[in-house]
């Protein structure tokens, strides 16, 4: 059986090594901003005008790192922030704070 090796380039031609840390996060964060509405008429028409905006913490201060070769889990309650984390890592979302590297390449 043959190996595939997947081989990842830069715009700019350099091929990232690989290290003893293939994932690492270091301070990593993701703030939402919520817009709350007033219930009732004229707090309502005021809250269109002038909103209130609430920001909730997703995740707060997260840093890890998994070298090559390890097995891990990513385990928490609902609403820990496991999901928003793994999605910060793949660049679906961008972090409010903090880095991280997966497999020397910075996720965007």
């Amino acid at each position: 059986m043959g190996t595939n090796i997947l081989r990842r380039v830069s715009r700019t031609g350099e091929v990232p090594t690989i290290t003893a840390t293939v994932i690492g996060t270091r301070g990593l964060r993701k703030v939402f901003p919520v817009v709350r509405r007033a219930e009732g008429g004229w707090q309502r028409l005021r809250s269109y005008l002038r909103p209130r905006v609430d920001h909730i913490v997703a995740v707060a201060d997260v840093t890890f790192e998994v070298s090559r070769g390890e097995a891990v889990a990513f385990l928490g309650p609902n609403g820990a922030g496991k999901s928003t984390t793994i999605k910060m890592l793949t660049g679906i979302l961008v972090p409010t704070a903090g880095e991280a590297q997966v497999l020397g390449l910075v996720p965007r």
